[in-house]
């Protein structure tokens, strides 16, 4: 066997396009931040200013796991775990946050918590909704073909 012909056993890093889309995240996450707790800082109290950072950080987490859910492991065989590993990562960590302060920190869910919770997981969401909507080259002109359904193309 040739070398082109023998399998490579190196693991591919993923595309360009996923580091884009992981940092386009990260920015997000990191603007929407820094605004929610500079306005708490300024208008609001310490309990509060917690309330927040946790809720940032918890949901920051879950949605930086659920893409990393959204693209591991590859193959059309694995697209229905890749899809609800993703909802569980990015929901499991906000409501496991909200059962804990729910039993043991009754005041940081007096502040606001769940408002915040709600705030940062929709900026987790959408934000991944943007850049898969990216990748696959939704809103930019260019048609998007089903792979499955009535409309889809098939191979005879």
């Amino acid at each position: 066997m040739s070398q082109a012909e023998t399998p490579s056993t190196e693991k591919q890093a993923p595309p360009v396009t996923e580091n884009r889309n992981l940092a386009t995240l990260l920015l997000m996450f990191a603007g929407v931040g820094a605004l929610t707790l500079g306005a708490v800082f300024a208008f609001g109290n310490s309990e509060m200013l917690i309330s927040a950072g946790v809720s940032l950080a918890f949901c920051a987490l879950g949605a930086i796991i659920a893409h990393f859910f959204s693209i591991y492991p590859r193959g059309d065989a694995f697209l229905v775990s890749r899809l609800y590993l993703s909802m569980a990562a990015r929901a499991g960590f906000p409501l496991a946050l909200l059962m804990v302060c729910k039993t043991n920190f009754e005041s940081l869910l007096a502040e606001g918590m769940v408002y915040f919770v709600i705030l940062f997981y929709l900026v987790g969401l959408l934000t991944e909704l943007k850049t898969r909507m990216r990748t696959l080259g939704v809103g930019r002109g260019e048609k998007c073909t089903p792979t499955i359904g009535p409309t889809a193309k098939m191979d005879v």
